[in-house]
């Protein structure tokens, strides 16, 4: 892991060095592994990621596919700036842990929602979340939009979403 750290922070320093201000940070399996798991093997080093990036003046983006909601509490201890959740995640309960700072990025399914919805069902359920959670929010899918997504979709899916008090 120690490796693996290093490796991240190097690689994000050469993204800020070449003029990026946000370093997203993706762990695809950590939704595998139980809270215990997590908070004692993970994300002691993914924190130690997020510190080092923010020290470099960047923002972070973290994304963890799957079901994310068992690992909250430690995620919520990270100190990212985004956080980015898939669509099987109650995206009220994440603004819930992880607190008003945070912006929250999703969590439309990327399947049943963009690919196989309609213009107006995304920006239903756009309009619904951002309604739910509030700012900071940015509208994004629970994770890859699949090829073969009717152009009409990604463009409800981009459309601007009216502020909500």
């Amino acid at each position: 892991m120690d490796l693996c750290v290093k490796a991240g922070i190097d690689f994000a320093k050469a993204q800020i060095e070449a003029g990026a201000d946000t370093i997203g940070i993706g762990d695809a399996i950590a939704s595998q592994v139980s809270s215990n798991t997590y908070e004692a093997l993970i994300q002691p080093w993914e924190k130690l990621l997020v510190k080092a990036i923010r020290e470099m003046g960047a923002y972070v983006r973290l994304h963890i596919c799957g079901n994310i909601t068992h690992l909250l509490p430690g995620i919520a201890d990270l100190g990212v700036d985004i956080l980015d959740v898939d669509h099987m995640v109650d995206i009220v309960r994440v603004r819930e842990i992880a607190g008003s700072n945070v912006v929250i990025s999703g969590n439309i399914n990327p399947v049943g929602g963009v690919l196989h919805g309609t213009p107006g069902s995304i920006r239903e359920y756009i309009n619904k979340t951002y309604k739910s959670v509030g700012n900071p929010f940015m509208v994004n899918a629970g994770c890859e939009i699949p090829s073969g997504t009717p152009v009409e979709n990604l463009k409800a899916f981009c459309e601007p979403v009216a502020y909500v008090k």
